[in-house]
């Protein structure tokens, strides 16, 4: 009998009545009743308890999703900014010394693009981990998005101490990292903002932002500290970028030319098309400031192919002209050669400015080379299937293998101007000099010096057997119709 009823019958009609057999079969009645009325119970106890769980997992999952990051499991954009915001709030009362460090993976960009974003991803955790086992409990390290992470150091015993940090975390990748089969050098470029009164959580990320991009211009795998004039730097940098993306759209770049004279006649035999910015306020603005910015943000690919067909359009005319030029050389970029579509580019350039593909040249660094060695060698290997000479520019100021050079699919060397300056007074400058067009020759490729500015460097070059020359004692570079005078003047 339910122990319910039980205690109820007592207490009404008295103990005798439990064992009165004439009310036995209606108490089994009432008791089978009350045992249901259990066992549903039970039941909307068990579906409350399994659906509190289930909010409870649900929640959490949420959370998650939310609040960290859903590759490396840290902290995510939106939760760091919440925690940096407390505790600057926090500062007003408590003072103590914080900084936040901007991280952005160096060349990750080629990882990916090479080993496949799978290999990435698993970098970015393996990262991730490695950088948390090197912070202390009270950092806050969250992964900012793509490559980049931000790290929050809270209660800094002193300023200097960001840099023990930065270089402990360094030590961390000082040897490759295995992921899955490869082994991946991994560095860092690192800017840091150590608070001062008044900056706002925003004011402390973009100052952390800007440093870091100091860090890359030093070359990489190292740290820099923000100050106003990285600030004032990064703001003209930004108005630098705009003003490219508008010269683009409004074709402000013009194309100059400086002729390579064949030192055996005196002939201009060939021309190199150099880039030149016509601003329409600041006039004309030299390479070396918007060429680098170019590079980093990517618009050197569409200025390059608006260099390259204004050239071939020239460089056609003045073969029809029947001025004798031999050869158009244009230089390439790093950005450049990785581009995918670069070769079909080429070879629609071609197409629509009717140029024939041997009178183009193009020109690439030995540092260019070196550092991408696969992916140049089949770029330039597929150049050249094409009917297109290639030299190397800047020879001598890069660290070339000569296992390497040799099986490059290379025409030409281009003596840097560092080695011509001082030949004709510095003998180490000629023995160099002798060593680069010997070797060059040896590798059946002609040699071209660069930066001849003096009779005398001329001169010696004539000794040497070097069979070309450009420089400033023949001409500067000039626009295209000063370039047409001169071969005019010539023929």
């Amino acid at each position: 009998m339910h122990r319910l009823l039980k205690r109820q019958i007592k207490k009404i009609l008295g103990e005798a009545y439990l064992s009165d057999m004439k009310f036995q079969n209606f108490f089994q009645l009432i008791s089978d009743f009350y045992d249901e009325k259990d066992k549903e119970r039970r039941l909307l106890e068990n579906a409350l308890e399994i659906n509190s769980l289930e909010v409870n997992e649900a929640n959490d999952k949420l959370q998650k999703m939310a609040f960290y990051d859903s590759l490396t499991g840290l902290t995510n954009r939106k939760l760091f900014e919440e925690e940096l915001k407390l505790t600057l709030n926090q500062l007003q009362r408590n003072k103590r010394n914080i900084a936040l460090l901007f991280f952005d993976l160096d060349n990750f960009k080629t990882v990916n693009d090479t080993l496949g974003h799978d290999i990435g991803d698993s970098l970015l955790i393996k990262i991730g981990g490695m950088i948390q086992k090197r912070i202390r409990s009270c950092d806050t390290l969250a992964r900012w998005g793509g490559d980049e992470f931000v790290l929050l150091l809270d209660e800094l015993h002193q300023i200097e101490d960001c840099s023990l940090i930065v270089e402990n975390i360094q030590k961390a990748f000082k040897y490759p990292i295995k992921v899955k089969g490869h082994e991946l050098q991994v560095s860092f470029s690192i800017g840091i903002n150590v608070y001062e009164e008044g900056q706002s959580s925003s004011e402390m990320i973009k100052n952390a932002d800007m440093a870091m991009y100091k860090a890359k211009e030093n070359g990489k795998n190292s740290y820099a500290f923000y100050t106003s004039e990285i600030g004032k730097k990064v703001l003209s940098s930004v108005k630098m970028n705009t003003a490219l993306l508008k010269a683009i759209e409004n074709h402000e770049f013009i194309v100059m030319y400086q002729p390579q004279i064949e030192i055996s006649t005196g002939k201009i035999v060939g021309a190199e098309a150099l880039v030149r910015w016509m601003h329409p306020e600041d006039g004309l603005i030299a390479p070396n400031d918007f060429i680098p910015i170019s590079e980093e943000k990517g618009h050197i690919i569409e200025i390059g192919k608006q260099v390259l067909e204004q050239a071939c359009y020239d460089m056609k005319e003045w073969v029809t002209k029947g001025y004798g030029l031999k050869t158009m050389a244009v230089n390439l970029s790093v950005k450049q050669i990785r581009q995918k579509e670069f070769i079909e580019m080429v070879k629609d350039i071609l197409v629509k400015t009717k140029l024939d593909s041997s009178y183009l040249e193009f020109e690439v660094t030995e540092t260019i080379v070196m550092k991408e060695y696969e992916h140049t060698f089949h770029t330039l290997d597929t150049l050249r299937d094409l009917g297109i000479t290639l030299s190397i520019d800047d020879f001598g100021t890069g660290y070339s293998s000569l296992s390497y050079l040799k099986k490059l699919p290379i025409d030409k060397i281009k003596i840097d101007k560092s080695f011509i300056d001082d030949i004709s007074d510095d003998e180490n400058d000629v023995a160099i000099t002798k060593a680069i067009i010997a070797m060059s020759h040896s590798l059946g490729l002609n040699v071209l010096a660069e930066g001849v500015e003096e009779e005398s460097q001329l001169k010696i070059l004539k000794e040497l057997k070097c069979e070309k020359y450009q420089g400033y004692y023949f001409s500067r570079p000039v626009p295209a119709d000063e370039f047409e005078a001169l071969l005019k003047e010539q023929k």
